[in-house]
């Protein structure tokens, strides 16, 4: 009998990345369908994140979490660029931050 401690060969490793990339598609796809079903019943736009573990663990401030802003702003120009935008969860020496990574997302 021979043990050895080398990892799994079943690729999992380099199938890392491309389950990340799946993952993020799903995710765009769902906020687009979001977009698209309540569209019509937005009042304003709400400009704040997500963590890695979801809402309920971690809400950063803008443009540091992993919601997909670009997609979101973008879809704030396109379709309504009539909604005020508002930021929270940051103190008030971090607005002009926050104001640089929404335009840096815009260009």
């Amino acid at each position: 009998m021979r043990l050895t401690t080398s990892g799994p060969s079943n690729g999992s490793a380099s199938a890392a990345p491309a389950r990340i990339a799946r993952s993020r598609l799903a995710a765009e796809r769902l906020t687009a369908e979001f977009f698209a079903r309540f569209e019509h019943r937005f009042v304003l736009a709400h400009l704040k994140d997500v963590g890695e573990q979801g809402a309920e663990v971690d809400t950063p401030e803008f443009g540091t979490g992993v919601f997909p802003q670009r997609m979101y702003l973008e879809f704030l120009r396109a379709r309504r660029f009539d909604l005020p935008l508002i930021l929270e969860h940051l103190p008030p020496e971090h607005i002009p931050a926050a104001i640089r990574r929404v335009d840096a997302l815009l260009v």
